[in-house]
């Protein structure tokens, strides 16, 4: 799943924000707030909060749209609202999250001074104002560094506490297990059967919020067998392909997700669509697996035993 780009601009400037958007809808879902951001009969605030709460960046275009003068001199400034828009997502995203572009010679405030940020000259065409194809280049090539960044869970650290849970409490004590008897094995009825390996399921795209019957559905699928592993902090239920030695699970944990994103948006009085809200609990299973995975590479015993494997 790609992350998710707000595009703020003017409306003047609606012509390089499809520029930048054209560049940019490889590495990410791009959101111009021309398409639908704005809806009929609701508050533009409440739209915006929306957005901060889906997206997992933002990028501000800033360009030469107003003039003011400040302290006797005439400056091209831009539009006040982006000014606002900017705060916002920076306030909820964070300063690795929320980006501007700034047209050449526009005047920015004091606090944005001291930060590198992309600059890009202007050509007119018909009328329009278009970015030059250097200028572009440049400035798309800065951008898509943002997409290797990590993105942070919707409910703050939601996802990345539950992985963090679900991996020191029963991932790391199984890898533990699994290092300190070799071969390792579990009872299977009357006979022992050696283990290689430990595969997390990951849900790819869930049709239901219920991880729990996923995992039944996929566990009976594959005719996989219920079985004790023995810890040193005690006895965990696993299931195993007895055939290729395999042991499987699907964090339940995952179960909390939507009732929490579902909460969390109540709770804020935002109204959500609930495209909008599938959307922020699909976010919230690719950094629950993303942080376990960082987690998973950062450990010994569990590089060499653990595996997490997508499923449909």
């Amino acid at each position: 799943m790609k992350p998710k780009l707000f595009i703020g601009s003017s409306k003047e400037n609606e012509p390089v924000l499809r520029q930048i958007e054209k560049r940019l809808n490889p590495y990410f879902d791009c959101v111009p707030w021309t398409d639908e951001v704005f809806r009929l009969n609701q508050n533009f605030l409440s739209d915006l909060l929306r957005q901060t709460r889906i997206v997992d960046y933002s990028l501000v275009i800033f360009s030469c749209d107003d003039e003011a003068i400040i302290r006797d001199k005439r400056e091209f400034v831009p539009r006040d609202n982006l000014l606002f828009e900017h705060g916002l997502f920076l306030s909820r995203l964070g300063p690795d999250h929320a980006f501007v572009v700034c047209e050449h010679n526009v005047k920015l405030p004091s606090d944005l001074y001291g930060i590198t940020l992309p600059y890009y000259e202007v050509t007119n065409e018909n009328g329009n104002k278009l970015i030059t194809e250097d200028s572009l280049r440049n400035t798309i090539t800065e951008l898509c560094k943002m997409s290797s960044k990590p993105i942070h869970g919707y409910a703050d650290s939601l996802a990345i506490g539950m992985a963090k849970n679900y991996f020191d409490n029963y991932i790391s004590v199984i890898a533990d297990a699994m290092a300190s008897r070799s071969p390792f094995s579990v009872k299977i009825g009357l006979r022992r059967v050696r283990l290689s390996k430990f595969v997390i399921l990951d849900p790819c795209n869930p049709r239901t919020s219920d991880i729990k019957k996923i995992a039944v559905d996929f566990y009976k699928k594959h005719n996989l067998i219920e079985c004790k592993i023995r810890t040193s902090i005690r006895d965990y239920s696993v299931f195993v392909d007895k055939r290729e030695c395999i042991v499987y699970d699907m964090p339940t944990i995952l179960n909390s997700i939507p009732y929490i994103v579902d909460w969390y948006f109540n709770e804020c009085e935002v109204q959500v669509k609930s495209a909008d809200c599938e959307i922020a609990k699909k976010k919230e299973f690719n950094v629950f697996f993303k942080t376990l995975k960082r987690l998973i590479d950062a450990d010994v015993n569990c590089r060499k035993h653990i595996e997490i494997h997508g499923v449909e």
